[in-house]
């Protein structure tokens, strides 16, 4: 029976370190929002979200292709809070020369 009960307080412990350090990094998330031009399919749009996800911090990427023919608009969630337009158009490496970033602000931080 004793080893019954370590093993539930084991589980408690380690279940509640989870769920504490998930709340952190949850916690520390900062949201960007800009415009990307030059994404204009589902395929331009995977291509960028890939070479973003790759930039370390970036949690989510998000671009939302509008009807009505104006710039795409480009959210990123990042653990970062320095997270710059320079390094964004980095990460896209040579398919900067389709894909252009036109502003990226820092807008919140949760």
């Amino acid at each position: 029976m004793k080893s019954i009960s370590h093993i539930l307080l084991a589980i408690t412990v380690l279940f509640g370190a989870q769920t504490t350090s998930h709340a952190a990094e949850k916690s520390s998330l900062v949201r960007y929002e800009g415009r990307i031009a030059g994404v204009v399919c589902a395929a331009c749009s995977a291509s960028v979200k890939e070479a973003l996800m790759s930039i370390k911090g970036v949690k989510d990427v998000r671009i939302s292709i509008s009807d009505d023919g104006s710039v795409p608009r480009l959210e990123i969630t990042s653990t970062s809070p320095e997270l710059t337009r320079a390094a964004a158009m980095k990460a896209l490496g040579d398919s900067a020369s389709h894909f252009q970033i036109q502003a990226l602000e820092k807008v919140s931080s949760k």
